[in-house]
């Protein structure tokens, strides 16, 4: 067949299947006129190729499949692909986890600016979340230590809690430092403070507070 009629029983644009030629994926005969020409052979080959891509191996990758496709066992094949779609599990399990992070820091941020009022000054470190994203809360103390950094709350349970911190250092000066804040509250808010403590001492343990 020629790669027009290739082209429409596969649905693959005739111009990728020349540039999959061109890459010595998938190779054709030569009419005497110097048309492309394709068997039987080349749509299953086809269809290797674009399943293998679907699954966002690379063509380097899907190359050295075809290699042993074309020749050995599948025994062989399912040993090649193997470790090949373990690495892509692992780049995929990592790339959900780097985006449910920028989800929560999206949603942190979004919750917070609303609650931020409308101000006619300059921001203030309040606002600092808007100008460095590496901070997911000016509000609550990061530091750098080995434990690991992961709050076990929920969704509306963090928002609430974040709506708690907001709440309590609405009226108070907060001054950043290189590990965290610093807060001065009033005497009267001694009691409250020391139950969100708690409360964080509860789900985010890495979070550390020095109170004097």
């Amino acid at each position: 067949m020629r790669i027009s009629e290739l082209s429409r029983r596969s649905g693959v644009p005739a111009s990728t299947l020349r540039y999959y030629g061109q890459l010595g994926l998938l190779p054709a005969e030569r009419t005497a006129a110097g048309y492309r020409v394709y068997d039987e052979r080349a749509r299953e080959r086809l269809m290797f190729i674009e399943a293998a891509k679907r699954l966002r191996l690379s063509l380097p990758a899907i190359a050295d499949l075809l290699t042993v496709w074309q020749s050995d066992a599948c025994r062989a094949v399912k040993q090649q692909l193997r470790p090949l779609l373990r690495e892509r599990l692992a780049e995929t399990n990592a790339t959900i986890t780097e985006l449910e992070s920028l989800r929560d820091q999206l949603a942190d941020a979004q919750f917070r600016l609303d609650e931020l009022p409308d101000r006619d000054h300059r921001c203030d470190p309040n606002c600092a979340f808007l100008l460095d994203q590496h901070k997911p809360a000016t509000v609550l103390p990061l530091v750098d230590i080995p434990t690991p950094t992961s709050c076990s709350l929920g969704g509306q349970e963090y928002r609430d809690r974040l709506a708690t911190w907001h709440e309590m250092l609405a009226d108070t000066r907060v001054t950043p430092t290189a590990d965290g804040f610093v807060a001065t509250l009033a005497l009267a808010q001694s009691a409250a403070l020391t139950d969100v403590i708690v409360a964080e001492q509860s789900c985010c343990s890495f979070l550390q507070f020095t109170v004097k």
